[in-house]
Protein backbone atom coordinates (compact mmCIF):
# COMPACT_ATOMS: atom_id res chain seq x y z
CA UNK A 1 0.00 0.00 0.00
CA UNK A 2 1.11 3.56 -0.64
CA UNK A 3 -0.29 6.65 1.09
CA UNK A 4 0.34 10.15 -0.27
CA UNK A 5 -0.88 12.87 2.10
CA UNK A 6 -1.21 16.53 1.09
CA UNK A 7 -1.17 19.65 3.27
CA UNK A 8 -2.73 22.86 1.94
CA UNK A 9 -0.34 25.81 2.28
CA UNK A 10 -2.22 28.29 0.11
CA UNK A 11 -2.78 31.82 1.38
CA UNK A 12 -6.31 30.90 2.44
CA UNK A 13 -4.79 28.73 5.20
CA UNK A 14 -3.52 30.74 8.16
CA UNK A 15 -0.74 29.62 10.51
CA UNK A 16 -3.16 28.11 13.02
CA UNK A 17 -4.95 26.09 10.34
CA UNK A 18 -1.64 24.91 8.92
CA UNK A 19 -0.47 23.78 12.35
CA UNK A 20 -3.79 21.96 12.77
CA UNK A 21 -3.18 20.06 9.51
CA UNK A 22 0.46 19.21 10.22
CA UNK A 23 -0.06 18.27 13.85
CA UNK A 24 -3.24 16.38 12.95
CA UNK A 25 -1.38 14.18 10.47
CA UNK A 26 1.43 13.55 12.97
CA UNK A 27 -0.98 12.76 15.81
CA UNK A 28 -3.11 10.52 13.59
CA UNK A 29 -0.08 8.48 12.51
CA UNK A 30 0.96 8.22 16.17
CA UNK A 31 -2.45 6.92 17.28
CA UNK A 32 -2.25 3.29 18.49
CA UNK A 33 -5.13 2.18 16.24
CA UNK A 34 -3.52 3.76 13.17
CA UNK A 35 -0.16 2.23 14.07
CA UNK A 36 -1.77 -1.20 14.31
CA UNK A 37 -3.52 -0.69 10.97
CA UNK A 38 -0.29 0.39 9.24
CA UNK A 39 1.56 -2.66 10.55
CA UNK A 40 -1.28 -5.21 10.36
CA UNK A 41 -0.60 -6.61 6.90
CA UNK A 42 3.01 -7.51 7.60
CA UNK A 43 4.10 -5.81 4.38
CA UNK A 44 5.66 -2.34 4.33
CA UNK A 45 3.48 0.70 3.73
CA UNK A 46 5.01 3.49 1.62
CA UNK A 47 4.18 6.96 2.93
CA UNK A 48 4.92 10.43 1.55
CA UNK A 49 3.69 13.87 2.62
CA UNK A 50 3.79 17.05 0.58
CA UNK A 51 2.53 20.62 0.74
CA UNK A 52 0.72 22.25 -2.15
CA UNK A 53 -0.57 25.69 -3.01
CA UNK A 54 -1.01 25.56 -6.75
CA UNK A 55 0.34 24.07 -9.92
CA UNK A 56 3.97 25.02 -9.28
CA UNK A 57 3.99 25.53 -5.53
CA UNK A 58 4.59 22.20 -3.88
CA UNK A 59 7.15 20.96 -1.43
CA UNK A 60 7.97 17.46 -0.22
CA UNK A 61 7.73 17.26 3.57
CA UNK A 62 8.46 13.53 3.72
CA UNK A 63 9.73 11.70 0.67
CA UNK A 64 8.61 8.13 0.14
CA UNK A 65 9.41 6.19 3.28
CA UNK A 66 8.71 2.56 4.01
CA UNK A 67 6.95 1.78 7.26
CA UNK A 68 7.95 -1.65 8.54
CA UNK A 69 7.71 -1.18 12.29
CA UNK A 70 7.00 1.27 15.11
CA UNK A 71 10.44 2.88 14.86
CA UNK A 72 9.66 3.82 11.24
CA UNK A 73 6.39 5.38 12.39
CA UNK A 74 8.26 7.29 15.13
CA UNK A 75 10.66 8.63 12.48
CA UNK A 76 7.94 9.84 10.07
CA UNK A 77 5.88 11.35 12.91
CA UNK A 78 8.94 13.32 14.07
CA UNK A 79 9.73 14.48 10.52
CA UNK A 80 6.17 15.69 9.94
CA UNK A 81 5.81 17.32 13.36
CA UNK A 82 9.09 19.24 12.96
CA UNK A 83 8.49 20.41 9.39
CA UNK A 84 8.13 24.11 8.59
CA UNK A 85 5.58 25.62 6.23
CA UNK A 86 7.03 26.06 2.74
CA UNK A 87 4.65 28.59 1.13
CA UNK A 88 2.40 31.35 2.49
CA UNK A 89 1.66 33.74 -0.38
CA UNK A 90 -0.15 31.76 -3.03
CA UNK A 91 -3.84 31.71 -3.78
CA UNK A 92 -5.64 28.40 -3.47
CA UNK A 93 -6.23 26.54 -6.69
CA UNK A 94 -8.84 23.98 -5.75
CA UNK A 95 -8.54 22.13 -9.03
CA UNK A 96 -4.77 22.08 -8.87
CA UNK A 97 -3.72 19.61 -6.16
CA UNK A 98 -4.33 16.59 -8.34
CA UNK A 99 -2.79 18.25 -11.37
CA UNK A 100 0.29 19.67 -9.70
CA UNK A 101 2.25 16.41 -9.75
CA UNK A 102 4.97 17.03 -7.19
CA UNK A 103 8.13 15.00 -7.57
CA UNK A 104 6.98 12.55 -4.90
CA UNK A 105 4.10 11.37 -7.15
CA UNK A 106 6.63 9.51 -9.26
CA UNK A 107 6.45 6.33 -7.25
CA UNK A 108 8.96 3.79 -8.36
CA UNK A 109 7.84 0.20 -7.99
CA UNK A 110 11.11 -0.74 -6.29
CA UNK A 111 10.40 1.66 -3.40
CA UNK A 112 7.09 0.00 -2.64
CA UNK A 113 8.37 -3.50 -3.37
CA UNK A 114 11.19 -3.34 -0.78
Amino acid sequence: MALLLALDVSSSVDAEEYDLQRNGVALALDDPDVRRALLASGTPVALAVYEWSGRRQNHIVLNWSLINDNSDIDRVVAAIASSKRSFTRFRPRWAMPLGSEPRCWNVRRNVIAR
